[in-house]
């Protein structure tokens, strides 16, 4: 058996914040700081663009990388068919021209559509994006009508759900730089009139 009498007694019960803490190098509490603020400006970040997204009216992005590149090129192929086209001239040459401008819109999306009902089922933002081109056709379609009768109208742009003319929601479907921008021409077809005062 063990014999305890010839150990000394246990040191007394002392306080463990009674002795000053270790000494910490200053460039550990920057490290300390640093860490802090980046962690808070990327968690701001992260909040921020949560938003951006939520704040939409369209849930989510075009995100199908087959379907972008088919909308790339073919949007290239519209913007500047549709841009090589100033409206202009008598009330029947204008209205023949946004007829024209029309169709090169059409036919973009008659061409992203032949990727396939389900291709584009599966990515319900793009679905969404295209309707709204045939909206914006048929407004425009309407527009050009008006004009051939010898109406001057102002183009009456569709309107989402927010109450916003849709070509600020056609961009919204893009996370990042645009594959696609509407064309101003196809908004505003007589720029220089718009802009006197």
């Amino acid at each position: 058996m063990f014999d305890s009498r010839g150990l000394p007694d246990y040191p007394p019960p002392r306080n463990a914040w009674q002795f000053p803490p270790p000494p910490i190098s200053p460039r550990w509490k920057w490290v300390a700081i640093l860490a802090l603020v980046v962690g808070l400006a990327g968690g701001s970040a992260m909040v921020a663009v949560a938003i951006a997204v939520g704040s939409s009216g369209i849930p989510s992005a075009i995100d199908n990388a087959r379907l972008i590149s088919v909308i790339e090129r073919e949007c290239r192929m519209m913007t500047s068919t549709v841009e090589s086209m100033p409206v202009g001239g008598s009330p029947s040459n204008q209205a023949r021209t946004i007829t024209d401008q029309n169709r090169a819109v059409e036919q973009m999306v008659d061409k992203i559509r032949a990727e396939g009902p389900k291709v584009i089922d599966d990515d319900r933002p793009a679905a969404e994006w295209l309707e709204d081109w045939e909206r914006l056709v048929a407004a425009r379609a309407a527009f050009a009508e008006l004009i051939r009768d010898g109406s001057r109208p102002d183009l009456d742009i569709p309107e989402d759900a927010r109450g916003e003319d849709i070509d600020v929601r056609m961009g919204e479907v893009w996370l990042g730089k645009s594959s696609c921008d509407v064309p101003e021409v196809l908004v505003d077809p007589f720029p220089n009139e718009s802009s006197e005062v």
